[in-house]
């Protein structure tokens, strides 16, 4: 009996030590799951978000938030033609992510991004879309679009941003010193730059939002969009709007707004005694019938115009609205330093789009 307590005894211990040891392999196996923790941990860290897919115009997203546990996270390098690092945040239990936003609430399916807009200036927090909108991944994942500096646009003075989209161009203009009058006709894009505004009292003085569309002439349109890239609207006033390469069964319409003239619309606005120095504008392929409605606004003969050019564009060919800046003593240039002069032989044709600088020859 004795003997048999005693094997029984023996079993059990060495069955204890295997499975301890075990248990020790196992964790001897993980370092590169730590590792890649680790990584994960050095990156900026904004609320985890599970969204049901992006809705048409008019519905609800519901959003839920991931357990995480709470730790603190390293700063980041931001893209490094900035050169900025992104400032820590702290996560909480429930995974939303502790920043200076106080009690302002995201419209459905939004997300907080730090945005980061040159050496000079601190990142702040950006309402974004969570999902399905190229220049919210942008500025969730690289926290800037289409590498903008703002130290490159020269002394802060007074800019006028047509087609704001989530307001990127807006808040880093204000951000560095700049009063801008904003142009953005897409509600889901006005809440989230509103949600921006809240989380940043300090620039709220210096944007003048303007939530209405601009055209050559007064009237209503509707905004569509495609499904992977929500956000980014496109004007359609009439059934022939829409060239033939631009209207895939995914363009969903958003909403209908309303359009007004620069003209008109300008005068109103809070910054309207301020002599303009610089525009971007960017309003998918209707830039056209945008100027054909701001003869003010040329006249006013602004240091730099920064706009898109379609090589298929609404209501005039790309050589005829490169011509509108030319007739007014522009030169077409590749960058905002107005270096390099673009021909008119190089401008895009059917699909293509390019990002021009047009310089004022007095610049």
């Amino acid at each position: 009996m004795v003997r048999l307590i005693q094997n029984t005894w023996f079993i059990a211990t060495v069955a204890t030590l295997a499975i301890v040891s075990l248990g020790v392999i196992r964790f001897r196996v993980k370092p590169a799951n730590f590792k890649q923790a680790l990584r994960t941990s050095k990156q900026i860290l904004v609320p985890e978000l599970q969204t049901t897919p992006t809705p048409s115009f008019g519905e609800s997203t519901t959003t839920s938030h991931a357990f995480t546990t709470p730790r603190r996270v390293r700063p980041t390098l931001a893209p490094k033609s900035l050169g900025r690092y992104v400032a820590p945040t702290t996560t909480t239990t429930t995974g939303m992510t502790m920043t200076p936003v106080g009690n302002c609430s995201l419209p459905p399916n939004g997300r907080w991004a730090m945005a980061n807009v040159g050496r000079a200036f601190p990142p702040f927090w950006m309402a974004v879309y969570g999902s399905n909108d190229i220049v919210s991944q942008s500025l969730l994942f690289s926290h800037n679009w289409e590498q903008l500096n703002v130290n490159l646009y020269g002394r802060p003075g007074h800019a006028v941003d047509i087609g704001g989209n989530v307001g990127f161009y807006t808040f880093a203009l204000a951000k560095a010193g700049w009063n801008v009058t904003t142009f953005e006709a897409m509600s889901t894009n006005v809440a989230l730059m509103k949600a921006t505004l809240c989380a940043n009292p300090d620039i709220v003085e210096r944007v003048d939002l303007h939530e209405v569309g601009l055209g050559d002439s007064p009237g209503r349109c509707s905004l569509m969009s495609h499904s992977i890239n929500v956000g980014d609207g496109m004007v359609v006033c009439s059934a022939n709007d829409m060239p033939n390469h631009l209207a895939p069964t995914n363009m969903v319409v958003r909403e209908h707004f309303e359009v007004k003239r620069f003209d008109d619309q300008f005068p109103k606005g809070k910054f309207a005694e301020q002599k303009v120095d610089f525009v971007k504008i960017d309003v998918e392929g209707f830039e056209c019938k945008v100027f054909r409605g701001a003869s003010k606004l040329l006249q006013q003969k602004p240091r730099i115009i920064q706009s898109e050019v379609w090589g298929t564009m609404q209501g005039c060919t790309p050589r005829q609205y490169v011509q509108l800046f030319m007739d007014a003593g522009y030169h077409l240039t590749r960058n905002p330093l107005c270096q390099g002069d673009v021909f008119l032989g190089e401008l895009p044709k059917g699909t293509a789009i390019a990002d021009y600088w047009m310089c004022h020859t007095g610049t």
